[in-house]
């Protein structure tokens, strides 16, 4: 039998939210300078045990509900609020594992923070994100995973009338770069203080003891997308739109839009459409996270500079020194990743291996987890898959 939850769903204005905030079914309040909330309620069905046995949703939380955000878009920053973490999101403690957990709703509608679009989601796309997160999930990537896909029964209207669907995505946040570069651009330190003293309490909760915690968050952040895209790199899978929005504090991975996983192993490959100068190509996803963090440490300086009680311009240099791990952080990743998938134990022969295996499957456009695969037949004496592998 389905089980009702009724939670109660909040919206909160960073900034320039317009005066009235309208909630399907539910008629607007006007929302005034002091940041009132509108509030409405939502009330959603489980089939047997999709959600925890016990939920806890008796309390509003304090972080954004419908999030604005603001970034880089192949290397162009816009000035306005460009896409919206979650259209509509329930918020819940587990009370069996403690972890907190958004669960917001994709393709539900628009939100004040929308930038002209309709807000709605169409069926193919969703149930892609659905499939992606569960693939990445069972290969041991940090992701975020659908509860659910619902076709609403209505058209959505894009190049051709299309199928509606809402996804129900589950995260352990929705806070990326591109919320803190929109905090920045507000020039309220205070917002920016309190958003970062909320990652570090829901993420990384040791680090506020720390004497440096803004620096010591960066650091955190980095080596957590360092090692997701060193799992992304290890199982071919390209991202697509990897902008400063798509990279979520937590280290999982977020939002599969045009992303895929590589059938012939080539560095340069693309799978955006509109990606024409390959910025975000597989083989640049690295460079492109760097790049990424380095954004993100030019929000965070004014408040790294205040835990050092020192001017902003002379956490420049500590702030680089962080950045300049990147490189290092990643290849030590990857190696791990990479020869956890051939059953090697690390050392320098071990290295040279795996890097010999890759640089083949670029040579001959291999797809590289049928290559792993064939490896194992090989190992047991049976050479036909690898021939067939090599033979593309």
């Amino acid at each position: 039998h389905a089980t009702e939850l009724v939670v109660t769903v909040e919206y909160r204005r960073a900034i320039a939210a317009p005066a009235k905030l309208i909630g399907r079914g539910q008629a607007g309040r006007s929302t005034a300078d002091d940041g009132h909330a509108l509030v409405a309620q939502l009330t959603l069905w489980r089939e047997r045990v999709l959600l925890p046995e016990r939920v806890v949703a008796d309390e509003l939380l304090d972080d954004l509900e419908a999030v604005a955000t603001h970034g880089h878009v192949d290397n162009v920053a816009l000035v306005d609020t460009f896409g919206v973490t979650s259209p509509h999101a329930i918020r819940y403690y587990t009370r069996r594992v403690k972890q907190r957990l958004d669960v917001p709703l994709k393709g539900s509608g628009r939100t004040p923070f929308a930038r002209g679009g309709d807000g709605r989601a169409v069926l193919g796309p969703m149930l892609r994100e659905y499939l992606m997160g569960e693939a990445m999930h069972a290969l041991g990537v940090p992701t975020t995973r659908a509860l659910a896909v619902i076709a609403t029964g209505e058209d959505v209207r894009r190049e051709t009338s299309l199928p509606g669907a809402v996804l129900v995505r589950v995260a352990s946040s929705h806070i990326r770069v591109g919320t803190f570069q929109f905090a920045a651009a507000t020039g309220d330190l205070d917002l920016l203080r309190a958003l970062t003293t909320h990652t570090i309490a829901r993420h990384y909760p040791s680090l506020a003891s720390s004497s440096t915690p803004t620096l010591a968050l960066f650091e955190q952040v980095l080596a957590a997308q360092a090692d997701l895209v060193a799992r992304w790199m290890t199982w071919g899978f390209i991202h697509g739109v990897l902008n400063t929005d798509n990279v979520t504090v937590s280290g999982e991975t977020i939002d599969y839009g045009p992303c895929a996983f590589m059938d012939r192993y080539d560095q340069a490959t693309v799978f955006s459409s509109i990606d024409h100068g390959g910025r975000y190509a597989f083989g640049n996803q690295p460079g492109i996270t760097q790049w990424n963090l380095a954004r993100f440490a030019e929000t965070l300086l004014a408040l790294m500079a205040a835990d050092a009680s020192v001017d902003p311009e002379a956490m420049v240099e500590p702030a680089s020194e962080v950045l300049g791990t990147f490189s290092d952080v990643f290849s030590e990743r990857w190696h791990a990743h990479m020869l956890h998938r051939v059953g090697l134990d690390d050392s320098a022969d071990a290295r040279t291996l795996v890097a010999d295996l890759v640089a083949m499957a670029q040579a001959h456009q291999l797809d590289l987890t049928m290559t792993v695969r064939a490896l194992v037949d090989v190992a047991d004496g049976d050479t036909r898959a690898w021939e067939h592998a090599a033979a593309g």
